[in-house]
């Protein structure tokens, strides 16, 4: 029997009296999209932190590809295979795009010297549409391109399993499309993916299944159409009185 490539178990997370996370468990197999949902304050981004290591769970246990790595810091995961991207993209303003990838290269999985990672960021910015923007500054593109830089920088510490909090949001329709694409591009190059994501467009687009939390705790785990059509969920987003 294959191992999961992440296993979450019975995890929780207090911050003072607020318990964000209460019992969370659920399992990622590789290959798989998972859309990670909920209302807001659901404790999404919260897992997504727990999972990355910024914040250390407060009980439970996180295993990745078996091995328990909740009390690892985030540089040790991010070498074990575990990159992340931010709701608010902060690149280096003062480095080129080109560059802003490079320095990811040099200290992530492979540590390239800077030659060569300057070299393999073209290829990352080739997947996500960046690549006549590679002389820009940060300050010098649009949104959209600043959250397709944000994702090539994730994808240039080489992931198997890479958590997409809210990249997308903010985008018009064209530019979700166009982004969409580009999540399937990165899902075919092999990688592993959970996404955040508030438009259900975007994650029953891409999405292999779909894990609902609800005020800290898991709500419902498993095939997009199924889950969305679960009452407990459509209640959990439009409230009982629309579902009813």
């Amino acid at each position: 029997m294959s191992q999961s490539l992440l296993e979450v178990v019975d995890v929780h997370k207090r911050f003072g009296g607020v318990h964000a996370l209460a019992g969370v468990s659920l399992t990622v197999e590789r290959g798989e999209v998972v859309g990670l949902v909920g209302p807001n304050g659901s404790g999404k981004s919260t897992l997504i932190s727990v999972l990355a290591g910024v914040h250390a769970p407060t009980a439970g246990q996180v295993r990745l590809e078996g091995r328990r790595v909740d009390r690892e810091a985030p540089h040790v995961r991010s070498h074990l295979g575990v990159a992340r991207t931010h709701q608010i993209p902060k690149p280096f303003e003062s480095m080129t795009v080109r560059d802003n990838v490079a320095l990811a290269c040099m200290f992530g999985r492979r540590g390239d010297g800077l030659d060569a990672a300057r070299l393999r960021a073209e290829e990352y910015l080739d997947v996500v549409g960046l690549t006549a923007r590679a002389d820009a500054r940060p300050r010098e593109v649009n949104l959209h391109e600043r959250q397709m830089l944000e994702l090539a920088r994730a994808l240039a510490s080489e992931p198997t399993l890479l958590m997409l909090d809210e990249v997308l949001a903010g985008l018009n329709p064209a530019e979700l499309d166009e982004a969409l694409g580009v999540l399937r591009r990165i899902h075919e190059r092999g990688a592993t993916i959970i996404l955040v994501e508030h438009l259900m467009r975007v994650v029953t687009g891409i999405a292999t299944r779909i894990v609902v939390l609800d005020r800290g705790v898991k709500l419902a785990d498993g095939e997009p159409g199924a889950v969305m059509g679960d009452p407990a969920v459509r209640e959990a987003y439009l409230g009982r009185e629309a579902v009813a």
